[in-house]
């Protein structure tokens, strides 16, 4: 009886073990960094700001790759990194919280390696609540025992140097890329310490939480954004190569806005599209797509994969902006102006799937929305391309 019962506690044993090793966290082999995407240092300098609202959804895996690579990466084939550090030390670690594990990023492989299972944010936010929005919270560690035999105070002074340049980094590559950051020093530094298992000379210096920023419809955002009833010119949106696209330039012309997916039974419509633009554009008439990955995941790629699959599979010339969001609490904002009454004046139309169209007319103004599965050649919008809006003109200039 007692050999029975031994081997039943031995076989629960090994199944807890098993149970506990299926638990633990595996590495994460990063994308290859995309190195032609986002605004110039001098748009991103312009645009950065610390933002304390996220929205309500993980980085995608080409964005967690970039942002990291961007903090922190080896950019030189000896091995030097994006952030300089004090004698080319390079003590700074850069872990990696993410809402089901914690990590440690491996510049060399571009992997991230696995520390701890669980959810390690609420160390990292500590009393400030509002980090907890955010998917993934970095957290900059100085190993002081790579600077050698220098002594502390100067090691200190050393490291709050280096964190603040990998800080920076991740500011203005959230800036030139569209997402939201912010730099802070509280954490529960004691307990962090434990949790991601560090020596005692490993400090925790600095962290920076980060995001999609949470958007508002226009109306809500008056300093970014026009009046209730605003008019589609005054937005400036990025287009796939992540450069700044003023909508502006598109004054006189007749504008049709359209989500776009990859994998979608829609998709040939970008031949139709494509078609359309050849024949009415571009002169006064302009296409202009947004990818979008609300329905289906079926625009799941980087713009960089989109931009190639465009012009590789339909030889698109019409522009293409960057990835965003169409629906939902982090809808982009012309988004929400072209689906909310409130916002453009005419009418709600939120959007139902991929391939909606929106009609902007020459003065910016919106004209109307044609359903996902209406062909983009229909009656409909080669009617409306064919009868010219009246321009609108200033009182006095007759």
């Amino acid at each position: 009886m007692k050999r029975h019962l031994a081997h039943l506690a031995l076989l629960t044993l090994l199944a807890a073990g098993t149970h506990l090793h299926a638990q633990q966290p595996a590495a994460i082999k990063l994308n290859t960094p995309d190195k032609t995407r986002g605004a110039n240092i001098m748009q991103a300098l312009a645009q950065r700001q610390s933002q304390r609202e996220f929205a309500a959804r993980p980085l995608n895996h080409q964005d967690l790759s970039d942002l990291l690579w961007a903090a922190n990466g080896i950019n030189r084939p000896d091995g030097r990194r994006t952030a300089p550090t004090a004698s080319n030390k390079q003590d700074i670690d850069l872990y990696a919280i993410l809402p089901d594990a914690a990590y440690l990023y491996d510049a060399k492989e571009h992997t991230l390696q696995p520390i701890a299972a669980g959810d390690l944010r609420p160390l990292v936010a500590g009393a400030q609540k509002f980090a907890l929005q955010a998917p993934l919270h970095l957290v900059m560690v100085s190993e002081l025992s790579r600077f050698g035999n220098a002594d502390d105070q100067r090691k200190r002074h050393w490291a709050a140097l280096d964190a603040g340049i990998v800080s920076q980094n991740i500011a203005l590559f959230c800036s030139g890329c569209g997402l939201a950051t912010v730099p802070r020093t509280s954490m529960q530094t004691d307990k962090l310490k434990d949790a991601l298992k560090l020596t005692p000379t490993q400090i925790p210096m600095l962290n920076n939480i980060v995001g999609y920023p949470k958007q508002t419809a226009p109306a809500a955002t008056a300093a970014t954004a026009p009046a209730q009833t605003g008019n589609f010119h005054n937005y400036t949106v990025r287009d796939i190569n992540g450069n700044p696209f003023n909508l502006a330039t598109l004054k006189g012309k007749k504008v049709l806005v359209v989500n776009v997916a990859s994998k979608c039974g829609l998709t040939k419509q970008y031949t139709q599209l494509q078609a359309l633009y050849k024949k009415y554009g571009p002169d006064q008439f302009a296409i202009i797509g947004f990818p979008a990955n609300n329905f289906g995941n079926q625009e799941p790629g980087t713009d960089a994969e989109i931009k190639e699959f465009c012009a590789t599979s339909y030889q698109v010339t019409f522009p293409m902006m960057s990835k965003i969001s169409v629906k939902g609490d982090d809808i982009h904002p012309l988004y929400a102006w072209l689906t909310q009454a409130a916002a453009n004046g005419k009418q709600d139309a939120p959007v139902t799937w991929n391939f909606q169209k929106f009609l902007i007319d020459e003065n910016g103004d919106w004209s109307g929305m044609v359903p996902p599965r209406t062909p983009p050649d229909s009656e409909i919008i080669t009617t409306w391309l064919e009868t010219r809006t009246a321009t609108k003109t200033k009182a006095g200039n007759q």
